[in-house]
């Protein structure tokens, strides 16, 4: 049993003063029942991959149990070209998320 995406938002992100090439921001919201409950230590932690043109700033996740959802929060440079992106949900090794794909396209 994985967890499945059930929103996706993309947006820039603002900084004061603005910048002329801001990074850009994905919001995945992962159904958190699919999820095993987090025993001895264990951590949920996020895997993200993406093709040239971009390069990850940061990553984090954060519980958002009034929607029952695990928050997977992923921010990237403006891509130059066309960037494939990937991500997923790990505890240790195991994958516990469907993977999150998509193109950005400047």
């Amino acid at each position: 049993n994985v967890a499945t995406v059930r929103n996706t938002w993309i947006g820039r992100v603002i900084s004061d003063p603005p910048v002329e090439h801001p990074n850009i921001r994905f919001v995945l919201d992962f159904d958190a029942d699919a999820f095993p409950p987090l025993k001895g230590g264990m951590q949920l932690s996020g895997q993200v991959e993406n093709s040239d043109g971009a390069k990850f700033v940061a990553d984090t996740i954060a519980r958002v149990p009034e929607k029952n959802l695990i928050r997977y929060v992923i921010e990237i440079t403006e891509p130059t070209k066309a960037t494939d992106l990937r991500a997923r949900l790990k505890i240790g090794n195991s994958e516990v998320s469907e993977t999150w794909t998509y193109t950005w396209q400047p």
